[in-house]
């Protein structure tokens, strides 16, 4: 075995490139595969040797991996996109790696799957109905409002509050026709309809290594712009009593054993409802929205570490060298226009508490109010002892900023959302 750490692809905002960084730190030597090298922020910087190919057609990318090296050089193979969850299982199986079986991370990926495995396994989680082309039912078994949302894509893309039956059939209609996702990729052309249960909603952060789950805590979730739903801030760790946070805690870990995960990070969407812990959507990889970065102020626990430890066979060191909290805060336009800048950036930066401002969208752009993650255009991170202390910062740094838009010549400064 060699010192090659091999990356199929990542996410575009987040963890992603700071996990090639992450790698070289550790003494391994990063291929990052991709087809399309310029869609990444920041890989130049990385020193991260790049591989561009077809990364959406398995034997082509194994062609091109065999074709580079010996697949003895390898430590392990990972990823932090959604996309290439699958992938990566289809190689490590191929080649003897670490790492979830393909079937457990299709599960995962496939929304439709996991509700048909959850509900054998008698996980509580919403009422639900699966939509493929030409099955629609005469009886919806959820009452409005209702959920609506594509079976394998990310982001929150496609997920729509739906009011009424002509809503429910127009959303999925539009769902059913999209064939292939914002990566290029097949979709499974398969719909949700979910009943559209109330609560605060919570995700679970958890390390599998070899069948053992570790607990790294729970993440407070904000969503706003209904009938989307938009992740607006993240707060960890979130403010729980111990029985509610052990229920939320024993129902993902009945969830992981039902999909038959048993090595990696988890990041697992829950809702605190009158009838206790639902299960909105599991995800077979770290949680996104910079939530990381989150957890390793609050903690010292470095999850990036952590995810390539397990995937090269070794196992997870989880050490709490901190007892603190922090938050992450997206900027967000609340009208369309086009975006000339954020006012109150420097300022911010330079704010007790604040552990950076970052801009993800680019200026001169034309923005709307979002839609899905992809919409947003920025966040700031906050830390410190407490939540209300956090909490604190994060209203007084939002209240700093402005979106300037342009408009023919014209400025107009709105509050940043």
């Amino acid at each position: 075995m060699g010192n090659i750490l091999l990356f199929i692809e990542s996410n575009t905002t987040g963890s992603g490139m700071q996990a090639l960084h992450q790698a070289r730190k550790m003494g391994f030597s990063p291929i990052f595969t991709t087809g399309d090298p310029s869609r990444y922020r920041g890989l130049g910087e990385t020193s991260a040797e790049v591989l561009t190919c077809d990364t959406n057609r398995l034997e082509s990318l194994i062609k091109a991996i065999e074709k580079r090296l010996n697949p003895q050089e390898i430590s392990g193979i990972t990823t932090t996109s959604d996309f290439y969850l699958e992938t990566v299982a289809a190689l490590a199986q191929r080649w003897g790696f670490p790492g979830n079986t393909p079937e457990t991370v299709r599960i995962c990926r496939n929304k439709a799957e996991t509700r048909r495995v959850l509900q054998q396994a008698d996980v509580p989680q919403p009422k639900y109905m699966i939509i493929q082309s030409g099955n629609w039912p005469e009886v919806l078994p959820v009452d409005f409002p209702c959920i609506v949302k594509p079976a394998d894509d990310s982001g929150s893309n496609g997920v729509f509050m739906c009011r009424n039956q002509d809503e429910v059939k127009n959303q999925a209609a539009r769902l059913l026709e999209i064939t292939h996702n914002i990566r290029g990729q097949p979709t499974v052309q398969t719909v949700l309809i979910e009943e559209y249960i109330e609560g605060q909603e919570y995700s679970v952060e958890m390390l599998t290594y070899k069948g053992e789950s570790v607990c790294i805590g729970i993440t407070e979730k904000k969503t706003v712009g209904i009938p989307y739903f938009i992740e607006s801030r993240h707060m960890f760790p979130a403010p729980l009593n111990k029985a509610k946070k052990e229920e939320l805690e024993k129902v993902v870990r009945t969830a992981l054993k039902a999909v038959g995960f048993d090595n990696g990070p988890s990041h697992t969407e829950v809702k605190w409802t009158k009838n206790g812990c639902q299960v909105i959507e599991m995800n077979a990889r770290l949680a996104g929205g910079m939530i990381p970065q989150a957890i390793q102020l609050a903690t010292g626990i470095d999850l990036l570490q952590e995810q390539i430890r397990i995937a090269v066979g070794q196992s997870p060191r989880v050490t709490w060298s901190k007892k603190g909290c922090a938050g992450v805060k997206f900027l967000m336009a609340e009208r369309e226009g086009v975006l000339s800048g954020i006012n109150g950036i420097e300022i911010v930066r330079q704010m007790k508490g604040v552990h950076c401002v970052e801009m993800t969208s680019d200026f001169f752009k034309r923005i709307q109010p979002p839609e899905n993650s992809y919409h947003r255009l920025g966040f700031f991170i906050a830390y410190g002892e407490d939540y209300g202390g956090v909490s604190k910062v994060m209203k007084e740094a939002e209240a700093r900023l402005k979106i300037e838009y342009w408009n023919g010549g014209e400025w107009d400064d709105r509050p940043a959302q």
